[in-house]
């Protein structure tokens, strides 16, 4: 007995009854199990089996007993009993009443029962939820999350109450969304129950700080009551991924390892570069030859071409070969930074004007002029990238930008940041993971029939030896960004012990008009150094801020030379240019633009300003002298160290640059020397070339960078023209 109901006159007997176990009451017990209900009025509704019933009824103070059974499902659950001290006669309705009760009970007994094991279902389920290492998440058929577990909240970062209720794609990234959708849709009409995500696309996630990761899904479906539920298991497999990329580059790292081929290779570079050594000198001796016929020098021509690409391909592939066999070092040099550029733009301009290529230099204004890195490895990534971009476009042009990032610390330590800029082709951007690895082209590298392939890995592995780093940007059709950084120390003119200038100007020679030049430049320091320099020479110099004073200088004094910043406030330098030259007296007096931009635009702009000139910032002093030269005819006094030298002729009338600055430090030479390197360039001899190149004092290392790099080239056609002059 569980229950009792008693009115307020009759005693509880229900923990007397708990103590008696139904076995004591056989046939009462298999009356209720058989579903039969009792009914008992006096002592002989007893049957004769019902002894013990029998014996405890007359000790009973309740003579009318009515006893149902309380059934679910057929099966007897427990019993539902009325018990009267007064004479009661059990109707039908009576009974009929009491089962109804009985059922009634049973049921509600049966639901609490389903209702307390649902709830532990339940609890053993959120516990397997909870303790699951994958994100688990439900969604029904109006993409509505409705089950979040623990896993899941640590995945994405939101809790369950965040979530509940809310659509998928909050943890899915915006791009992914319709892909998605269609992806449920699909799945929803289809036989499978389950289903393996991300085999065939990456499936990436969003978490709730915005961050994706990619993961790895299996999905499944049930349908309840008709309506589709999705369930996701979601594992972030991003440190699995990382282990794998990690695996891969140890085996990368193992196989580099393996490089005995490269070491060897790296080791025949003289055995490798002595045949060639005779083919290319022994052809340009050949072409000196006048009484060649013309079919014998096209045949000498092809020759010389041939060989220098081969000579390119194998310098290539021999430097690709020292870099992985660890034999490629960084030199630390100090140099004019100012004068390489210059070496380059002269080199390369001849192979761009011959394209009808635009080859520009661009340099910001406080670019440091002396700098302490690896030259050769920076000239050669210049000439790379440059020569690539030269070499792949076939119209526009081509522009190289130099710009201080930064400074590091307190030790005069830089950051230099070089553009290269092309208009060619592009690179598409599958092929743009390709760049710098070894002996791979991209689609316009294979067309070209050009190179092996390793330019750029080279590239990449000097910028990486002086401390910086190389990236591309390309737009297919439209042309290539190529930007790389290095480490710089920025150091004293005197220390790199060579002369800014191979022959320095001390003066002006007697006897000229007195030269009346006025610097206009808005910035107080670029007149200063302007009026300085021009000042100590011996010129007569006047100075304006802006185009409006210059304009009024100009009419009242009349100066022979301008030199005007374009750029000022006011008046800037093309207002005042247009007037001075819409002037008669102003087509007389030359104006030479400066400006820190080289793009072919502005040169444009400036000479249809009627500017005479233009020259860039920052300029180098022997630049200055030689503009100034060249539009007045000026002459220079010299110091040549032992002696002074006067010029004879007006700039205008020397050679180039590039050979008269080489010619000026030859000059310095010994006689027996001169003709020792004549002598070694007439019989092709790099090895000699190269000792004698050892020699040459520190204050002219720019003689000894280009006779290296004409005698590593076994180009000694240059050679034999430099000295031969000097014999």
């Amino acid at each position: 007995m569980v229950h009792e109901w008693c009115n307020e006159y009759s005693p509880s007997t229900i923990h007397d009854s708990q103590n008696i176990s139904l076995e004591v009451f056989p046939w009462f017990s298999q009356q209720l199990i058989e579903g039969k209900s009792i009914c008992i009025n006096k002592l002989d509704d007893f049957p004769s089996e019902a002894t013990p019933e029998r014996e405890a009824y007359k000790t009973s103070l309740s003579p009318n007993l009515l006893v149902v059974p309380m059934m679910t499902r057929c099966q007897t659950v427990g019993y539902l009993g009325i018990d009267t001290n007064v004479y009661k006669h059990w109707t039908k309705d009576d009974i009929n009443l009491l089962k109804l009760v009985g059922e009634l009970m049973a049921i509600a007994e049966a639901r609490a029962i389903a209702e307390e094991a649902q709830s532990e279902s339940q609890a053993r389920f959120a516990g397997i939820l909870d303790n699951a290492n994958e994100a688990i998440i439900s969604i029904d058929e109006n993409q509505k999350i409705t089950l979040f577990n623990h896993a899941a909240e640590q995945t994405f970062g939101y809790t369950s109450n965040e979530v509940l209720g809310q659509p998928f794609n909050l943890l899915i990234p915006s791009r992914f969304t319709n892909n998605h959708y269609q992806y449920i849709n699909s799945f929803k009409n289809t036989q499978e129950t389950a289903r393996q995500m991300g085999g065939r696309r990456p499936v990436f996630g969003q978490r709730k700080d915005g961050t994706e990761f990619l993961a790895e899904v299996s999905i499944s479906k049930i349908k309840p009551r008709g309506k589709t539920i999705f369930t996701a298991i979601i594992r972030d497999i991003t440190e699995r991924k990382q282990a794998e990329e990690a695996l891969k580059k140890a085996k990368e790292k193992a196989d580099a390892a393996n490089c005995a081929k490269s070491e060897f290779l790296a080791s025949m570079s003289h055995e490798l570069r002595t045949p060639l050594n005779a083919i290319l000198g022994f052809t340009q001796v050949m072409q000196r030859d006048q009484e060649l016929n013309p079919d014998h020098k096209q045949n000498l021509e092809i020759i010389g071409r041939s060989g220098e690409h081969l000579l390119e391909l194998i310098n290539d592939i021999l430097e690709m070969t020292k870099i992985e066999a660890g034999r490629t070092t960084f030199n630390r040099t100090q140099f004019d930074l100012y004068r390489l550029l210059d070496n380059l733009e002269s080199m390369l301009h001849l192979k761009a004007e011959e394209k009808n290529l635009q080859l520009l230099f661009e340099k910001i204004e406080n670019l440091p002029q002396y700098i302490e890195t690896d030259e050769s490895k920076l000239r050669q990534v210049l000439i790379n990238l440059l020569g690539n971009a030269i070499k792949f476009t076939q119209e526009g042009g081509v522009i190289l930008r130099i710009k201080t990032n930064e400074m590091i610390g307190d030790n005069q330590e830089i950051i230099l940041t070089f553009e290269v800029e092309d208009t060619g082709p592009g690179i598409a951007p599958e092929e743009v993971d390709q760049l710098f690895e070894a002996f791979g082209q991209t689609e316009t590298g294979r067309n070209s029939n050009e190179g092996t392939g390793l330019g750029l890995p080279i590239s990449q592995k000097f910028v990486q030896l002086m401390g910086g780093e190389i990236s591309v940007s390309s737009v297919l059709g439209r042309g290539s960004l190529f930007t790389f950084t290095i480490k710089a120390t920025i150091v004293d003119a005197n220390a790199i012990k060579i002369n800014k200038s191979p022959r320095r100007i001390i003066g002006l020679v007697p006897g000229q008009p007195n030269y009346r030049i006025l610097a206009v430049d808005d910035r107080l320091e670029s007149r200063i150094l302007l009026v300085k320099l021009l000042s100590s020479m011996g010129f007569n110099v006047r100075q304006a801020s802006n185009g409006k004073e210059a304009l009024e200088i100009w009419k009242s004094w009349q100066p022979h030379l301008i030199w005007m910043d374009m750029r000022m406030p006011i008046m800037d330098g093309y207002t005042a240019t247009q007037h001075i030259k819409a002037n008669p007296k102003g087509q007389e007096t030359v104006i030479i633009a400066l400006t820190a931009s080289a793009f072919e635009e502005e040169r444009n702009l400036v000479l249809g300003a009627g500017c005479d000139d233009f020259m860039r910032k920052p300029f180098r002093e022997e630049v200055l002298w030689e503009k100034i030269a060249q539009h007045l005819g000026v002459n220079y006094v010299y110091d040549d160290l032992d002696k002074q030298k006067f010029s004879s002729q007006p700039n205008q009338q020397a050679k180039p640059q590039t050979t008269l600055t080489l010619q000026l430090f030859l000059e310095k030479m010994p006689s027996q020397w001169i003709n020792a390197l004549h002598q070694a360039a007439l019989e092709c001899s790099d090895d000699s070339i190269l000792e004698l190149v050892e020699q040459i004092p520190p204050d002219s290392q720019p003689l000894a960078i280009s006779l290296r790099e004409w005698s590593e080239n076994f180009l000694f056609e240059p050679v034999i023209e430099l000295t031969q002059t000097m014999i």
